[in-house]
């Protein structure tokens, strides 16, 4: 049986540091038959020449230099490039195993799955490994952990098949973060099966440092919209994200407002301190939390200590159904 074509996609943006392990660490899959489409975001370091060498050097790489457009837009061309029916991600300062892609595909084929992630483990800038996820759940469970703000598992970690993500119209072009929540909550809202590779060790390596989004963005308006979408579908609403514009600035405005949404922020803001204690940002973090959010953790404190799924729920029954636009 003749092995499917699988596209490699990933979005660069000034990531010289750690770009050429990212990419060896796909060149070297024991699964040869791919292709790696990599759109350089408008990168002004040395980017551009390092994908220019491996463009040079692997004919399974295309490159695409381009201005910078944000993470989202440059998947969803990258994808469109693509010429595979099975997409994998990864970011261009995470890595991958060697058997990733194959010991993926093998389980999306015999699992029948539209979508599979793997377990991860953190590295630090120097490659080493910090502390190892092992995230395989039921379905059911991941929807439970993605409606609590939670991304689960890693944009890095995940392939899906380009069939199932076309016809849930790919990316949403909303989304300047959170676009992978927002993705994974639609694929199984839409009755598509995802699941985590069996296996008990990482396929995957998150580098944490102070340049990448999520170490800057705990926490975000996207997230709680990608979780509000979720509660629009399922009563037949239309999605904040399809609101008018002068509608959906009121809707963003009043959930920004809501004490469950700061409740949320509160609650993400003592999460990151205790995951980069000593980190340069910790009196910054520690003037905006007690400054800003103190009192409301006071006032509140009923509402923290509700696990997150409920504090979103409330925040839907009040932006959603008790407001009109």
């Amino acid at each position: 049986m003749k092995k499917p074509l699988v596209s490699v996609v990933m979005s660069v943006y000034n990531s010289e540091k750690w770009l050429s392990y990212s990419i060896e660490s796909i060149i070297e899959q024991t699964y040869t038959n791919f292709e790696f489409v990599i759109i350089n975001d408008g990168s002004t370091d040395n980017s551009k020449v390092i994908l220019n060498e491996y463009s040079d050097r692997d004919k399974r790489i295309l490159v695409i230099h381009q201005k910078n457009i944000g993470l989202t837009k440059s998947l969803i061309k990258a994808i469109k490039l693509s010429k595979g029916d099975i997409i994998v991600r990864i970011d261009a300062d995470d890595l991958s195993s060697k058997e990733r892609i194959e010991q993926q595909l093998k389980e999306l084929e015999k699992k029948k799955l539209d979508l599979i992630a793997t377990n991860f483990s953190l590295i630090d800038i120097n490659g080493e490994k910090i502390k190892y996820f092992d995230i395989r759940k039921k379905q059911e469970e991941i929807l439970e952990i993605l409606l609590g703000g939670n991304s689960f598992f890693p944009h890095s970690s995940v392939m899906f098949k380009k069939e199932a993500y076309l016809k849930l119209g790919g990316y949403n072009l909303f989304f300047n973060k959170s676009q992978d929540i927002d993705l994974w909550i639609r694929f199984i809202q839409k009755n598509y099966k995802i699941g985590v590779c069996s296996l008990n060790k990482p396929l995957n390596f998150i580098r944490i440092h102070e340049e990448q989004i999520t170490h800057k963005n705990d926490n975000d308006i996207f997230t709680s919209i990608s979780i509000l979408n979720f509660y629009c579908r399922s009563q037949n609403q239309l999605e904040i994200s399809e609101y008018k514009f002068e509608d959906k600035l009121k809707a963003i405005d009043r959930i920004k407002k809501s004490k469950y949404y700061q409740t949320i922020n509160t609650k993400n803001k003592i999460r990151f301190i205790k995951k980069f204690f000593f980190s340069r940002d910790f009196l910054n973090i520690i003037k905006d939390l007690f400054g800003t959010h103190s009192f409301r953790l006071i006032k509140y404190f009923r509402i923290v200590l509700m696990q997150d799924r409920e504090i979103y729920k409330r925040l839907a029954n009040e932006i959603l159904f008790r407001n009109e636009f």
